[in-house]
């Protein structure tokens, strides 16, 4: 039993406090967020409500300083395009019929883009 007691007690000892400076939630909310955001050179997005109690705001960097506009099925399909011309030089090269060119290799794979 002074064993268990021990071990509480030095667990609430050693334990810190966690504390918070600053208010919970932004000042003049939206216009609060959007002079934050672009404190930071970003543009504001949206908020975020935590609770009742805290707030928050999310930002990003502006479109024009992206490093690419492309999403990701995008950047797939280019992919795509480069392999089948790929392979079009090579079976020009090869002499390899073109019909086998419409047919992947079992171990391909090969991203479709609607």
């Amino acid at each position: 039993m002074n064993r268990l007691l021990l071990v509480v007690a030095s667990l609430l000892l050693a334990s810190c406090a966690t504390t918070f400076t600053g208010s919970s939630t932004v000042k003049d909310g939206p216009k609060g967020c959007k002079a934050k955001c672009e404190q930071w050179g970003m543009e504001l997005v949206g908020m975020v409500a935590m609770g009742e109690y805290s707030d928050g705001c999310v930002c990003q960097v502006p479109a024009a300083q992206k490093a690419s506009s492309l999403s990701v099925p995008d950047m797939g399909a280019i992919l795509v395009g480069a392999e089948l011309a790929k392979r079009a030089r090579e079976a020009a090269s090869n002499s390899t019929p073109l019909g086998q060119l419409d047919r992947p290799a079992p171990d391909a794979v090969v991203l479709l883009h609607p």
